[in-house]
């Protein structure tokens, strides 16, 4: 029987997709980890974050009118700014710590709910966890370690997203989406993505016991990574798969003498 009538191409093309996936993320980290900076270097800190990590959490005043029921009887409820989270990749740079802008570049596109949302109030946060590299002791989950854990570090950024217009800025803000984030550069042209960027008003930062610290914006953006060497324990894992997107491309184009 040929396999077109077993199964819906629909469903081959997912199963293809999903064992292409397990190929593309098993690599661990697109960068080599730089070592962490000393907890009173808080500024530096910021940065190492912004530069290290790949994704985080963009939060929005929500547009959508179905988040609390029309029957609440709290008026209070109804009224009320609505948040929403939504998680996003980001880069500031290429792998290189000189490459390092501390600018959170998107790439996104105006289908999406948070796009939406900005539409109509463009001040954001961007949340990141050092959480979301696992591989640091207090953010393991071992013993009292948590990502909730002070000394597993943690940095809200919020300013105003903006679209990147400069064709410079859009050139190097594209190289460094795609340098860490590949996948990127084949995302479907008909959603139309475009880069934005998180312009910073405002950084908070809890990377240890003692309370949070707010971070001058002016000094965060001059500090620089460059000089900074890779922690021995966080290289970058290899690839363990060899899939590429042109192989995925001739899989799920059924054409004569497909399937």
């Amino acid at each position: 029987m040929p396999v077109s009538s077993r199964y819906p191409l629909n469903q081959i093309r997912v199963l293809l997709l999903s064992f292409l996936s397990i190929g593309i993320f098993v690599d661990g980290e697109s960068c080599d980890v730089l070592t962490k900076p000393n907890k009173n270097d808080k500024l530096l800190t910021a940065r190492w974050m912004v530069h290290t990590l790949n994704w985080g959490v963009v939060s929005t005043i929500s547009t959508r009118s179905d988040v609390i029921p029309s029957s609440s009887s709290s008026s209070e409820m109804k009224n009320a700014p609505i948040p929403f989270g939504n998680v996003f990749s980001f880069s500031d740079g290429t792998c290189e710590p000189s490459s390092s802008t501390g600018i959170p570049y998107l790439y996104a596109t105006d289908l999406d709910q948070t796009m939406h949302d900005v539409e109509q109030n463009p001040i954001v946060s961007l949340t990141l966890s050092e959480a979301s590299i696992s591989s640091f002791k207090p953010c393991s989950m071992n013993g009292f370690a948590d990502p909730e854990n002070p000394p597993c570090a943690r940095l809200v950024m919020t300013g105003r997203f903006v679209k990147v217009t400069s064709k410079e800025e859009l050139k190097e803000a594209k190289q460094a989406l795609f340098t860490r984030h590949p996948a990127m550069a084949n995302w479907p042209t008909g959603h139309d993505f475009f880069v934005g960027k998180i312009e910073i008003d405002d950084l908070w930062l809890l990377d240890w016991f003692g309370g949070a610290s707010i971070l001058n914006v002016n000094d965060y953006y001059n500090m620089s990574l460059g000089g900074m060497e890779v922690e021995s324990s966080r290289k970058k894992k290899p690839k363990k798969a060899e899939w590429k997107w042109e192989d995925l491309a001739k899989v799920i184009h059924f054409g004569k003498n497909k399937f």
